[in-house]
């Protein structure tokens, strides 16, 4: 056995409409098998999808709020049931990998949503994770001071014995005069904790949160062991080559009068398979890019991201602003791009159908 280490985005995206491309390329770089999201502003009845994931969402029917947990659409999973909290708070949940994994959100802390969070961490299973903006601040958790909605969730935090991945740095992109903000917060059960490693990526990605990384050690089986229909090519495979491959190793055996054990018989047959056949080339699978995504957009994408590092390196007023002008710049242009995108696309579809019918219009 090998070990890997499997990968969890945690992310506040303020709209996964507006900030998809964003999110796509984030699943792109990471490949996480789960991704949590809160702040998804997407209303009941708008679809989203994103290519080789399944989303469970809780919305908020007035298009803001809302949370979602996004699968890997191979792996099975199961919606673990939550008793209502009416209108205070976000919240979904699912079981993944024999983990209980909460997104959770809420804009407004108050006395009603910590009686729920209480409720909350008495009937989730072990293991879990729950991930979400809490929208406290706390000094224990990265914010430069700590308000009373902060001391109430970390007495919370104690009192159900549940550990805290944030290290102290900063969640959220804030303007020079509010300090550092950490309203977001990954907090897991105890068995968990000492295997994870939790960290904000540079860059927010347009949103102002930043994505978070959680990361900790999975065991899969080693490329060797597996069936040889997954690792070979076999069509036009050289079977007389293999016959005489595996006839001349197992020839030795013979001669010695050994008897070939399982293990050694699936080392000769492996042997051989490599050097008779071609082996696959591994394809990383893909999440594409929009039709209408072109340069223009990929040049937005490092300005934006270029001033925001210039902001983080330097905090100064000009470069917050200009910061906050190449966000709302590339927002813009992503919103022209995709309209006139479904624009030519419409048109390239009207076109097609005129043609097909044998219609010809004369302007």
């Amino acid at each position: 056995m090998r070990h890997e280490r499997e990968q969890i985005i945690q992310w506040n995206c303020r709209s996964a409409i507006c900030n998809k491309n964003d999110l796509i390329h984030l699943h792109n770089i990471f490949e996480p098998f789960v991704s949590t999201l809160s702040e998804t502003w997407l209303r009941p009845e708008l679809i989203f999808r994103i290519p080789g994931y399944v989303i469970l969402r809780q919305d908020w029917p007035d298009g803001y709020g809302g949370v979602a947990i996004v699968i890997k659409n191979n792996l099975p999973y199961s919606l673990f049931p939550l008793p209502s909290f009416g209108d205070d708070l976000s919240v979904i949940a699912a079981i993944v990998n024999k983990i209980c994994i909460v997104s959770i959100y809420f804009s407004r802390p108050n006395v009603n949503i910590f009686s729920h969070l209480n409720q909350l961490f008495s009937i989730l299973p072990k293991p879990f994770l729950v991930l979400g903006d809490f929208n406290c601040q706390h000094q224990s958790w990265g914010s430069t001071s700590s308000n009373y909605y902060g001391d109430q969730l970390l007495d919370i935090i104690y009192s159900h014995c549940i550990c805290i991945l944030n290290t102290g740095l900063p969640t959220r992109v804030t303007g020079l005069s509010e300090g550092a903000s950490a309203p977001v917060l990954s907090l897991c059960s105890p068995d968990l904790a000492s295997t994870l490693d939790w960290h904000p990526l540079a860059s927010s990605y347009g949103s102002d949160h930043f994505p978070l990384v959680i990361t900790f050690p999975s065991h899969k089986p080693n490329e060797t062991t597996r069936s040889p229909r997954f690792k070979y090519r076999l069509n036009n495979a050289d079977w007389e080559l293999f016959n005489q491959r595996v006839e001349q190793k197992t020839s030795t055996y013979s001669q010695e009068g050994d008897q070939i054990s399982a293990e050694i018989l699936s080392q000769v047959l492996i042997e051989a398979a490599d050097e008779s056949f071609c082996t696959k080339t591994k394809i990383r699978s893909q999440i594409p890019s929009p039709p209408w995504w072109d340069h223009e957009c990929t040049a937005a994408i490092k300005t934006r991201k270029q001033a925001e590092k210039n902001y983080c390196e330097e905090m100064s007023e000009e470069n917050f602003e200009l910061y906050l002008e190449s966000a709302r710049s590339a927002k813009k242009l992503f919103k022209k791009k995709r309209y006139d995108g479904w624009q030519s696309f419409c048109a390239s579809a009207q076109t097609s159908a005129r043609q097909r019918s044998g219609v010809i219009f004369v302007d």
